[in-house]
């Protein structure tokens, strides 16, 4: 349960400087996420697709699952440019 809190707060967090004037750490948080999800194979208009999967690059926790290198996984089906502008948001692959 304190997870989904967790992760239903960061999904504000994100709308919030999304649709706000985020802080200049913000933006530049957001832009250089948003230079790696520009080249994942994940990304599909903005969104990372759940119906695709990609290669972890790390190995980390997501959502309360170990990932692994060399492992595929789904992405997360986020609109990307809010998540990015959640710093406690991370990328279901590792690469942020």
């Amino acid at each position: 349960m304190a997870e989904l809190k967790a992760k239903i707060k960061e999904i504000i967090q994100g709308w919030k400087n999304h649709l706000s004037n985020p802080s200049v750490d913000i933006t530049r948080l957001a832009d250089t996420r948003m230079q790696l999800c520009g080249r994942c194979s994940l990304n599909i208009g903005n969104f990372c697709s759940k119906n695709k999967e990609g290669y972890a690059l790390t190995k980390f926790m997501y959502n309360g699952e170990q990932r692994s290198p060399g492992y595929k996984y789904k992405g997360c089906g986020c609109y990307l440019p809010a998540k990015t502008k959640s710093p406690t948001s991370s990328c279901p692959l590792g690469k942020w």
